[in-house]
């Protein structure tokens, strides 16, 4: 998987159309940035289903960063997108304490379990269903987000955990949809 997730990468690096440091939890700062985001999209489709999912995509992962994601004023949190062969290539980095890496490994697991099933879409919508029995609508956790940028997606969600010290690992994800 390490592979296949370098190769994502790469391809992140070399085609970037956009790319946000994200410093500190400020979202004034950071939604000055999405007239840019919305402007860089658009240069590569005109399809508006497409563009709706990529903008959603590109703000769940700002806002996964932001709300998730540990400030030390060392490490620069980011996100990326890419256009590579008619593909959108999404990419966020963030730091994630220790403790909290086994949970997200099984969350992220086992949305992407039904990337497995005959019908993804589907399994994705009933999994989505039954965590919102379970949370409801007004929790505002991982639980819920990651599900919904999981829906919009054409591939299942690549990530990977680099430790940077006894605290702290680098949270890595790489995410696609088909234009």
């Amino acid at each position: 998987m390490d592979n296949y997730f370098n190769t994502l990468d790469d391809i992140v690096k070399n085609n970037l159309i956009f790319s946000i440091n994200i410093l500190e939890k400020n979202s004034g700062k950071i939604r000055a940035g999405y007239h840019d985001l919305e402007h860089q999209l658009e240069k590569h489709s005109n399809n508006r289903i497409l563009l709706r999912k990529a903008r959603f995509v590109s703000i769940e992962l700002i806002e996964n960063v932001m709300r998730y994601g540990y400030f030390n004023g060392l490490y620069k949190s980011s996100v990326s997108i890419a256009y590579f062969k008619n593909k959108f290539y999404f990419s966020s980095g963030n730091l994630v304490d220790n403790k909290e890496i086994e949970y997200i490994d099984n969350r992220i697991k086992a949305i992407n379990t039904a990337y497995l099933s005959d019908n993804p879409r589907e399994q994705l919508r009933n999994m989505y269903r039954e965590k919102l029995a379970q949370v409801g609508m007004a929790e505002n956790d991982i639980k819920i987000g990651i599900l919904e940028l999981a829906r919009r997606l054409d591939d299942k969600i690549h990530y990977r955990f680099t430790k940077i010290n006894n605290k702290y690992s680098e949270f890595s994800i790489i995410c696609t949809i088909n234009a």
